[in-house]
């Protein structure tokens, strides 16, 4: 571990560009916070929709804490979708099946790291989610078609 504190507070969106059309590009945003290494945006492989992007940002938060030796991650979403799946890891065999790998991948993290999801409410001034939010539209826009 790098010395932080063993449960961070992680913000996560995802975000997604002409949802529901052929031209549909969704992204996600990690913000660790101000300046941190860890903070991240970036483009969703498979189906593009908000879901999605949502649960890719929550995945690539658990990734980033498992890989350094963080012993939890306490992951902020305004996504109630994430919470749920996060914190009833089960109904991730009842998923869509566009989005189950990526339910059973942070399911499996889940024996390396400690996870709990917390709802923000999105788009009120909170600057954790906010930079979340310019992160996962970042993502979104960086893969235009």
């Amino acid at each position: 571990m790098s010395g932080q504190t063993p449960n961070p507070n992680v913000y996560t969106d995802g975000s997604c560009r002409n949802q529901g059309t052929a031209n549909a590009q969704a992204g996600y945003g990690v913000y660790w916070g101000q300046g941190h290494a860890n903070n991240r945006s970036g483009t969703v492989s498979g189906h593009q929709d908000s879901n999605r992007a949502e649960l890719r940002a929550a995945q690539q938060a658990v990734k980033t804490a498992s890989s350094q030796g963080y012993s939890g991650v306490n992951i902020h979403s305004d996504s109630h979708y994430v919470r749920d799946a996060i914190n009833n890891s089960a109904q991730f065999q009842r998923a869509p099946a566009a989005n189950r790998d990526l339910m059973q991948s942070i399911n499996s993290m889940k024996s390396n790291v400690s996870v709990s999801a917390h709802h923000v409410k999105g788009h009120s001034g909170h600057q954790g989610n906010s930079q979340a939010h310019s992160l996962a539209r970042a993502g979104a826009n960086s893969g235009k078609k």
